[in-house]
């Protein structure tokens, strides 16, 4: 019986060595699921890193388009895919024209501050349109002395001449020049300067000329060549519609021509 007894624990101790160094004896299902988890996580993994690039890169894009020019933070236009419904109501003003005296309404709202709804602004006699073709200011009768005149080329060459060196640099600051800059340049460098580029503005769109030396009619192209000039990305620039690009450049001009009335 001992003996017997001691043949029966060797074979049970040869049993557990094998069963702890052999997992043959698990069923093969089991294994398959295993191996089948494997890759699933893998392809969960690398979606998860899909969505993260994307939804990065239409940040990153959203954030890189700030265009150069001046645009009120209260009324910018949205450069998305669609056309928002506020360049809709743009669009409809550059091609309506209200009172008929020859000046687009959105030209009377946002280049002119005249009325949209009246011929003649001041009722001086002479219909919006004559007044600005003939260098007169359509919001002030013929005449009178206004607290706004439009300034004709003479007149704003003459007051820009008599700012001192002092003021002329401190303008180049406003503007976006860098005090190392302009502390750089002698008095009689930055006075030559100025008048060079008093020189170069044409009668009737003085405003306009001061915008870095761009004239106010540009085609889609041009605009974007601008905005190319500006550093934007080519692509990004590619992607706006010839109706945008017209619609954020004249929106430039008018805010423009604000600033240089004020």
């Amino acid at each position: 019986m001992p003996e017997n007894t001691e043949n029966y624990r060797a074979d049970f101790d040869e049993n557990q060595d094998k069963h702890s160094d052999d997992i043959s004896f698990l069923e093969p299902q089991i294994i398959e699921k295993k191996e089948e988890k494997k890759p699933v996580g893998i392809f969960l993994l690398l979606a998860v890193f899909a969505l993260i690039a994307v939804v990065a890169s239409a940040m990153q894009w959203a954030n890189s388009i700030k265009l150069p020019f001046l645009i009120n933070d209260t009324d910018k236009i949205a450069v998305t895919g669609e056309v928002s419904d506020d360049v809709q109501d743009l669009v409809q003003l550059q091609v309506q024209d209200t009172d008929f005296d020859g000046l687009s309404d959105y030209d009377e709202l946002y280049l002119y501050n005249t009325s949209p709804y009246l011929e003649d602004t001041d009722s001086d006699g002479f219909n919006d349109s004559e007044e600005i073709t003939n260098g007169y200011d359509p919001n002030c009768p013929r005449g009178a002395v206004c607290s706004s005149p439009v300034a004709s080329e003479e007149t704003l060459s003459e007051d820009l001449t008599n700012l001192t060196n002092e003021e002329l640099r401190a303008l180049l600051i406003q503007q976006g020049a860098s005090p190392e800059q302009v502390a750089s340049l002698d008095d009689r460098t930055l006075r030559e300067t100025f008048e060079q580029t008093l020189g170069s503005i044409d009668q009737g769109d003085q405003f306009s000329n001061l915008i870095s030396g761009y004239s106010m009619d540009l085609s889609p192209d041009e605009i974007k060549q601008v905005l190319i000039d500006q550093g934007i990305n080519p692509e990004e620039v590619n992607q706006l519609t010839d109706e945008e690009l017209t619609l954020i450049w004249q929106e430039a001009l008018g805010e423009t021509q604000t600033l240089l009335n004020q």
